[in-house]
């Protein structure tokens, strides 16, 4: 992401969540761009002024650890990488 879209972005996430500062990030690291979209997600924390837990979830059976784990450090909001769970 490049500065400008950074600031634009962080004006427009302070307003839709203005209480946010912990956000639990679901993923999967069988689905290579996730790696790609991780690193953006780390370089944007600082600029909106959040804190990420990142939650790897390899498929199904992961799902109730990684809710638990994700209830227990209170995560204000939750963002989930598309991922196919077949």
């Amino acid at each position: 992401m490049t500065p400008a879209r950074l600031d634009v972005g962080n004006e427009r996430y302070s307003e839709a969540f203005p209480k946010t500062a912990r956000v639990a990030v679901l993923w999967n690291s069988a689905i290579p761009p996730a790696e790609v979209a991780l690193k953006e997600l780390r370089a944007a924390a600082p600029v909106l002024a959040v804190d990420l837990q990142f939650v790897e979830v390899p498929g199904p059976p992961g799902f109730a650890e990684a809710f638990a784990a994700i209830m227990g450090e209170r995560a204000d909001a939750l963002f989930v990488f598309f991922m196919r769970c077949i």
